[in-house]
């Protein structure tokens, strides 16, 4: 991701715990068992809270760009909610894929 949107060696620090905050919630949410539609609407929220803070640090093109990867909530959110095997945070890779380490 970080090639992709361009990111500052400064940037990756200030969004990288962001995200990782966010992957707690989402996990948190997940591990509670509430209802789907309680789910639903408490990932939305989180997701735009996430991006208010993104935003801080992002530039306009940059913000976009991460939004269109991230994934539309599911409808029916009930088991869709519970990651598939590998990809709990294959959206939030800031690794420099050329060098294969995280920066």
């Amino acid at each position: 991701m970080k090639n992709e949107l361009n990111l500052t060696d400064e940037q990756i620090a200030r969004i990288t715990p962001i995200i990782q905050d966010e992957l707690n919630q989402m996990q948190a949410f997940r591990e509670q068992g509430i209802s789907p539609d309680t789910a639903g609407n408490k990932m939305e929220e989180l997701r735009q809270n996430t991006e208010l803070k993104l935003a801080q640090y992002l530039t306009q093109d940059q913000l976009r760009q991460w939004m269109s990867k991230q994934q539309p909530p599911k409808q029916g959110m009930g088991d869709g909610m519970k990651p598939q095997k590998g990809d709990e945070n294959s959206d939030f890779d800031l690794r420099d894929q050329s060098e294969g380490t995280v920066n």
